[in-house]
């Protein structure tokens, strides 16, 4: 980080560690977690929406992950890698909410069909909206 005095000179000053952000955090300082997020939220952001694709899901992943760190601040492990643990826990959020996205088939949305009586309805449906289609094509 540099800063910039008042006379046009530049001061450089040293960049803190994550693990010495993390220990500042667990003894309460939240600007030290604010800096660790600000540190890590736009790569982990990129990284989450890449695998998951939404917008939404990926800001409630990106926030299930901080939330994890925040709690785990006391039991993390400061000399290893903070990135590595950070994308290890993103990860495995992703996976979990790809699990819980479970598409829903038309013939379990009929009740009280069974699902060859469904699959007959469906098919119905698909000629005439074809036939619908080739119909207004032709005029």
């Amino acid at each position: 980080m540099t800063r910039v005095l008042s006379h046009g000179a530049q001061l450089s000053t040293p960049e803190l560690t994550d693990g010495v952000l993390a220990r500042q955090a667990l003894e309460g300082d939240e600007l030290a977690f604010e800096k660790l997020v600000h540190r890590y939220s736009p790569h982990l952001f990129n990284y989450i929406i890449h695998i998951l694709g939404g917008y939404d899901q990926a800001c409630d992943v990106l926030q299930q992950v901080f939330l994890q760190l925040y709690i785990s601040l006391a039991t993390l492990n400061q000399q290893g890698s903070f990135k590595g643990w950070l994308y290890h826990v993103a990860h495995n959020r992703c996976i979990d909410e790809l699990r819980h996205k479970r598409v829903t088939h038309f013939s379990e949305l009929s009740s009280g069909e069974n699902s060859d009586e469904s699959e007959t309805s469906l098919t119905g449906l698909n000629q005439r909206k074809r036939l619908s289609i080739e119909r207004s094509s032709k005029s």
